[in-house]
């Protein structure tokens, strides 16, 4: 049984951490830069999301993108490919 956490080094690096350096903002549309930090590994990203306005002022993003697991140096669960197909 594989246990796919183990591929992402948490012991060592337990939390993966997105910072925005700038975005571009087109009505909902969010064009959202930074740099993507997992298992200790940093690369810049470019994500698009989607903004919406709660009631309460607070804004919620939602959005994906794909990545592969061997440019942050880790290892891809037996045979993968190194992206994650779990969405």
């Amino acid at each position: 049984m594989i246990r796919p956490m183990r591929h992402l080094f948490e012991e060592k690096n337990p939390t993966i951490i997105f910072k925005l350096t700038n975005a571009t903002v087109n009505g909902a549309n969010v064009k959202a830069n930074g740099s993507l930090t997992m298992a200790g590994v940093t690369k810049p990203i470019v994500m698009n999301v989607v903004a919406k306005v709660l009631a309460d002022g607070s804004v919620h993003l939602s959005g994906s993108q794909a990545i592969n697991m061997k440019d942050f140096q880790m290892i891809p669960p037996e045979g993968g490919d190194g992206y994650d197909k779990s969405r």
